[in-house]
């Protein structure tokens, strides 16, 4: 279903809870002259985790970062507690977004505390430092993600699990609504995967919202409230764990077969890959997904 924007909404709305915390509509965004996310629809409210999935070059990326404000769509919009995201500008819209790409903290030479303080800059005025309170929220976003012990260490002396936990310590000492993270559990190993999800699914069950783009569907059905599919830039299914992971999906999609159980303990679904699907998308061009960027 594609959501209408409503345009009698203004930065003045003084009912901001009544609004989902991210609406996308419609989301169109081209690169290079070729259209990469095509008509992407969702909405999610605080509290919940909604993970975009999707095969490499489907426009999971683009389509976090459009929705961040880093890329300007070609047509669509974002909207964060009913307010458009083109209304808001930077410094205001990083008090309330924050944004983690992959790959962040390579080549970085700062501390732990360093960078989490870095996450402050929205909330100081221009030359401002950092006063006893940002200090504060900093040690205690290291705390929370549990790397206090670490806040004197260079990030580059860190494991890739512990330099991700300093990273996510960056975004919660911006105090922000809403978490943007891009396949942060790459390149961690199945512990410090459980971990970082279940750091922030904590995170999102304390209020804040999230939207985390993964290549793990195991990971997505566990941790997240809702799933969005994304093929060839474009949406192929959102809801419920239980409603986008189907058999006829990953088939589709990811050109696996699987079958698909519910957990007994989480009433969650649990994919067992059987093996590759023969053949080629029905009526989708196979040069297509060529001409798409993650």
């Amino acid at each position: 279903m594609v959501l209408t924007a409503d345009r009698s909404r203004t930065i003045g709305d003084k009912n901001p809870s009544q609004h989902p915390l991210l609406r996308v509509i419609d989301l169109c965004v081209q690169l290079g002259g070729r259209t990469v996310v095509d008509g992407v629809s969702f909405a999610m409210s605080r509290g919940e985790m909604v993970g975009i999935i999707g095969p490499n070059g489907s426009g999971k990326t683009t389509a976090l970062r459009a929705t961040s404000g880093l890329i300007k769509p070609e047509s669509g919009a974002v909207e964060l507690s009913g307010v458009p995201l083109s209304d808001i500008d930077a410094r205001a819209r990083a008090k309330k977004v924050a944004y983690l790409p992959q790959g962040s903290g390579q080549g970085m030479s700062f501390t732990a505390m360093e960078i989490a303080l870095m996450g402050r800059y929205p909330h100081l005025g221009r030359f401002e430092v950092e006063g006893e309170n940002d200090r504060e929220v900093a040690l205690a976003a290291l705390r929370r993600t549990g790397v206090e012990e670490f806040a004197d260490r260079q990030i580059g002396d860190m494991s890739g699990g512990e330099r991700q936990r300093v990273l996510i310590a960056r975004s919660l000492a911006q105090e922000p609504e809403l978490l943007l993270l891009d396949e942060p559990t790459a390149s961690l190993d199945l512990k410090h995967q459980l971990e970082l999800m279940s750091l922030v699914h904590d995170e999102v069950a304390a209020g804040m919202g999230a939207v985390v783009v993964l290549h793990d569907v195991a990971l997505a059905a566990r941790y997240c409230d809702r799933l969005v599919l994304m093929d060839y830039g474009r949406l192929v299914a959102d809801g419920s764990p239980s409603h986008v992971l189907t058999a006829e999906n990953l088939a589709r999609v990811f050109e696996v077969e699987a079958d698909i159980e519910i957990d007994k303990t989480t009433g969650r679904p649990l994919v067992r890959l059987i093996g590759p699907v023969r053949g080629v998308h029905p009526g989708v061009p196979t040069a297509l997904r060529d001409e798409v960027t993650e």
